[in-house]
């Protein structure tokens, strides 16, 4: 291998890891357009605590198994179906759209219904419609 032939490859090398490093590091800037929800570039807003819902607050099916749960799936329990509840009131424009919070911590599918997989995914529609 020739010099020159050698040198371009070491250049082109390393302007490939510039490159890589530059874009892990999150030097290029995002457009509103590729900034994903619930990713920390996104602008949501983070679930409040007085949008958690309490024992208080839960329905008798919803209370009767969250008597079941321990201190940690509790939390997560309550998380979820506060996130889902949040979710209804975009859906039925009880709230802007844009007042979606991220999913909180703790938010797992296990404790979303069926029937409300369409409504999470409908708030979330109505989101990027408003963004």
């Amino acid at each position: 291998m020739s010099v020159l032939k050698f040198t371009h490859f070491i250049a082109v090398g390393l302007v490939l890891q510039i490159f890589v490093v530059f874009v892990t590091s999150g030097a290029i800037a995002q457009t509103d357009q590729n900034i994903v929800p619930g990713s920390p570039m996104s602008r949501e807003p983070d679930m409040t605590a007085a949008q958690l819902i309490t024992p208080a607050d839960m329905t008798q099916d919803e209370l009767t198994f969250y008597k079941t749960l321990g201190p940690a799936e509790s939390k997560r329990f309550a998380a979820t179906r506060s996130h889902v509840r949040i979710c209804q009131q975009v859906v039925d424009h009880k709230i802007p759209a844009l007042d979606l919070p991220k999913q909180p911590t703790g938010f797992t599918m296990i404790y979303v219904l069926q029937p409300e997989k369409q409504l999470l995914d409908d708030a979330l529609e109505a989101y990027l419609i408003a963004t």
